[in-house]
């Protein structure tokens, strides 16, 4: 059957391509009316609150600022838990310093929308001084480090030899990205040159 096929389509074959040809322009035309995202917006029951202060914030500091962090969300009604993580080991696949807390929330879903919810826990969470807060979901967010190395939906990476300057050129992005209608939780990575100790 296969052989008797090919014998009828070898003669043809300029047919054969030019139709490939058109199947091929008319898939990559579709791309541009498709859509950019490959997978929904997860819907988890809980959230990932990364919360990062200055690198070389000890220990004790971080913990302090953590602890606040949970206060504030456990005062929230659909907050049902939180647990906390500061900082990660130097052998860890996702090495953080102590100024870095991931603090998973667990919630029951009320009356009012996911949206307002989160509204009110950025609201809450700007009392906190000193931190850079992101909210996401558990699985969104190490799908978000996979694409990026961040923990954001998009991030902009600057690079260069001169820290000050780079710091500068930060400042002005976010200070754009913050006027970009739909952007929550814009923030530059915290970086500063601090000694360290390898151990």
């Amino acid at each position: 059957l296969y052989q008797r096929q090919l014998e009828w389509c070898l003669p043809r074959g300029g047919w054969f391509l030019a139709g490939a040809g058109v199947l091929l322009a008319a898939s990559l035309g579709s791309f541009l009316w498709m859509g950019r995202a490959f997978l929904p917006e997860f819907n988890e029951g809980t959230l990932t609150i990364s919360a990062v202060t200055l690198p070389g914030t000890s220990l004790d500091e971080s913990d302090k600022l953590g602890t606040a962090v949970e206060r504030l969300l456990l005062e929230v009604p659909e907050v049902t838990a939180t647990a906390r993580r500061t900082g990660r080991a130097e052998l860890d696949e996702h090495l953080q310093g102590v100024e870095s807390a991931e603090i998973d929330v667990s919630l029951t879903m009320r009356e009012r929308s996911k949206e307002e919810l989160l509204e009110e826990i950025r609201e809450r969470l700007l009392l906190v001084p000193g931190t850079n807060i992101t909210i996401g979901q558990p699985i969104s967010h190490r799908i978000d480090h996979m694409l990026s190395g961040t923990r954001a939906n998009i991030a902009v990476k600057i690079f260069g030899p001169d820290l000050s300057v780079l710091r500068d050129l930060a400042r002005a992005v976010e200070t754009v990205a913050r006027d970009v209608p739909g952007a929550v939780d814009v923030a530059v990575e915290a970086q500063a040159n601090i000694p360290t100790v390898r151990v």
